[in-house]
């Protein structure tokens, strides 16, 4: 499997490969964002696009988006969604050296519990609570 980041050049070509993908996860994600929310993003710059293919098929995505803080720059993985998941963690060892190389202490994201099982080197600091009014 290859995984990297989506050049802006290149996300019109890719986007109607990954935005089913995107789409899909956004319905677990609250309807906070939608793809178009995403695309525009990512054209701007604020989040960048992962893709990981393998056999000329892209078989996940990640966006990322570096965020600073007073005190710190960290990395968010806003999402991370494929067709399998063991083989898409092989490529976040990249994320995480791309957001050290891009300043970033920690990196972090809203994920489901079972990725907890998975990614034996993050820890579950805080939950996610909401109430919709």
């Amino acid at each position: 499997m290859i995984a990297g980041i989506v050049n802006k050049d290149n996300l019109t070509a890719y986007w109607p490969i990954v935005e089913p993908m995107i789409a899909k996860a956004c319905l677990y994600s609250g309807d906070c964002y939608g793809s178009d929310d995403y695309f525009q993003d990512i054209e701007s710059g604020k989040k960048t696009l992962w893709a990981a293919v393998e056999q000329g098929s892209v078989k996940g995505i990640a966006i990322v988006q570096l965020l600073l803080f007073p005190h710190k720059k960290c990395a968010y993985i806003d999402m991370f969604t494929g067709t399998n998941v063991n083989k898409l963690l092989m490529f976040l060892p990249l994320i995480e050296a791309w957001a050290k190389e891009n300043g970033c202490v920690r990196i972090y994201s809203n994920a489901r519990k079972g990725y907890l099982k998975k990614l034996k080197d993050y820890s579950c600091k805080h939950i996610i609570i909401h109430k919709d009014l």
